[in-house]
């Protein structure tokens, strides 16, 4: 999280670390299928993500988030 102290002198910084908040995060475990073998059995991974992604659309994470891009060039 970003501290106002380190703001650097920048106007604004301090309300500006006033308004960020952590989001959330969740852990995700595939669903088991199957324990009656010594090695359980669980479900693929792009099933798991349709999971995720019907859960999170039902229950957002909590919190807001920017996100930056970075472009890249190739020098060859």
């Amino acid at each position: 999280m970003y501290n106002a102290e380190a703001g650097g002198g920048k106007p604004g910084a301090a309300a500006a670390a006033a308004a960020l908040t952590e989001i959330g995060y969740m852990n995700v475990i595939p669903k088991c299928i199957s324990s009656l073998s010594k090695y359980p059995h669980y479900e693929n991974l792009p099933e798991t993500y349709v999971a995720i992604n019907d859960y999170l659309l039902d229950s957002p994470l909590e919190g807001r988030y920017t996100y930056d891009t970075i472009r890249y060039e190739m020098l060859f």
